[in-house]
Parts: structure tokens; sequence; C-alpha cells
């Protein structure tokens, strides 16, 4: 079972150093200028500011308008999308700091290098990466972020074992959830979760908290990456119309098993030992297992049970 995974600036994970050799070399080809370094950390700084306020809307305009966050999987472009993607990055990040900097500056044009790591609300550490910035100096005089460009760091806090869960069961009441099917790999999570928020807010629609995923077959049943298939999705008040590709859930009443896990979004949940529990209990699984996630540290692992007669 695979979380969550947030790229690009909100937290660099599993990015690819695309054209990185292009930049240094047009960066290198460029007269060093000194004074760049203090004017970008400047610029920095108030970055870190409208990142702890949550400001999108401000945040996104030190970005170039032809800005671009790369991925492994796609390429953010452009300032709508940036502050459609950016809505939902600080939802789940409150902090970020960088380390090791190097700077390497030309006319009107720097890369900047080092590593970073991204705190959530609380100021707990979630994960950590290399990165690469392209940044551009404006006729106004101001840096901005033209190319983000990172890869994961091994041994993040985002990859250690979290505290052992602790199972139960409870009831729930009937709902309503909108969600977008998906297939293939997991690192499009976060494409999946921004896609179905920015459609709710554009017919109006509240989520009732935060997004949730479901699993509809698993690698670790042999299926390959391609052939994956699971959702995303919000849970929301009442029965709405929604247009294809996004489509309605309805939720009846039911028993559920559930864990509410402390620690980052990317650390290994304990579904074996939840398994082994819910056997033990006397209770069958029902349908696809589930993850919602609470908030920035915590994940509530969820499937639908009944009890065998005979137990």
């Amino acid at each position: 079972m695979k979380r969550l995974h947030v790229t690009g600036f909100g937290v660099r994970l599993g990015l690819a150093l695309v054209a990185g050799a292009a930049v240094v070399a047009a960066v290198a080809a460029a007269q060093f200028q000194p004074g760049a370094e203090s004017e970008i950390l400047g610029t920095l700084a108030a970055m870190r500011n409208l990142v702890r306020q949550g400001d999108a809307a401000r945040l996104v305009e030190l970005y170039t308008p032809d800005a671009q966050i790369i991925s492994s999987e796609r390429v953010i472009q452009g300032r709508d999308a940036l502050r459609a993607y950016m809505s939902v990055t600080l939802g789940l990040i409150g902090d970020f700091r960088n380390e090791d900097q190097e700077f390497f500056a030309g006319d009107g044009i720097a890369v900047e290098t080092g590593h970073s790591q991204f705190l959530d609300k609380s100021g707990t550490v979630i994960a950590a990466s290399r990165y690469m910035t392209l940044w551009k100096k404006g006729a106004d005089g101001q840096w901005r972020i033209a190319r983000d460009i990172g890869v994961s760091d091994a041994g993040s806090a985002s990859a250690r074992q979290g505290p052992p869960a602790a199972f139960d069961v409870k009831t729930e009441p009937a709902a309503y959830a909108v969600a977008l099917p998906m297939t293939g790999s997991y690192q499009q999570h976060l494409e999946a979760m921004v896609r179905v928020a920015v459609y709710l807010t554009r017919i109006g629609i509240k989520p009732l908290g935060g997004a949730f995923g479901r699993y509809y077959n698993s690698p670790e049943n042999g299926v390959a990456e391609a052939n994956l298939r699971w959702e995303v999705g919000f849970f929301v008040a009442g029965k709405p119309a929604v247009a294809t590709p996004f489509q309605v859930r309805e939720f009846p009443p039911s028993k559920v098993a559930y864990a509410v896990v402390d620690g980052p979004r990317e650390n290994p949940r304990p579904w074996s030992a939840f398994g082994d529990w819910l056997l033990k209990q006397g209770y069958a699984p029902m349908g696809p297992p589930m993850e919602i996630w609470l908030d920035a540290n915590r994940t509530e692992m969820r499937v639908q049970v009944e009890q065998p007669a005979g137990r």
C-alpha cells in the first residue's frame, strides 16, 4: 500500500533532475554575479513567511508566469496550475528550510542547489530532498523561480516507521463522496487529489474533512504497476451530480475496522498486522481498504468488516 506523494515546491519527492545539466551550463556561460545570493535569500525568506501563512495566491507571484515544477510523472506549468497545486500543498506543510545551499549566478539567471526539509503544522519534519532551482530576475528586480526540480533524500523522516497502531471497530453512518478513478503508478496521488479538489471548488462543493484513497488491487499481490486500480476522493454532504471522469461513491451504514496511525504520510502502514488482528477478532474484511488522510501527521487505515455467523 502506497501513500500520498507530494512533489515539487511543497515536498520535492519523486522528482527527476530533468534538464539539470543544461541549466548549469547556461549559468556557467554567464558572468558570476555575487550579489544575487543575498537577493535570492531574501526572496526565500519571503516565501517561508507565505508558506507559514498558507498564502498560495501571493506565493505563486514569486514564480515566473511560465514557471514549471517538473516531476517524474508530469509537468505543472503556469501560475494558474501552480496556484491550484499549492492551495492543496499548503494544507500539508507549515514550513520548509534549506541547508547546504550553493548559488551559481549569472546576469539575470541563477541556480540554487542544496537540501530541503519540509515540516507539518506542528513542526515535525515530514520529508527531505535534494533540489535544483532555476531563478530568473525580472525587470522589476525581483528574483522568481522558473524551474523547480528535486529528488527525495534517502533516509529522510518519511522513510521511518511510525509507532505501532491500535486497532478497533466502529460503526459509520451513511455517506457520499466524489472520487476520481485512477490506474497505474501511485506517484499520481497528488495530481489526482488536486484534480478532485479543484473540481469540487469549481462546482461549489466543500469537502468534509481530508482526502481519502481506496485501493482495488495491490503490488503486494503481484499486480504490475500499470495495472494498479485505485481512486482518490473527498466525502461531501449529500449526493451531488458530477461530470466524467469524476464519480459519486455511496457508502451505506457499515461497521469498519480502523487504526489511526501517527507519523508522516510516507511511513509504512501496518496493513499486514491489521489483517492478522481482523482474523483473530473473528472479522471478515469486505470491500477495498481505504486510507483517510486526516491531517499532515495522522492517517486512518480503514476497511469495512462483518462478523461471520458462528463466531
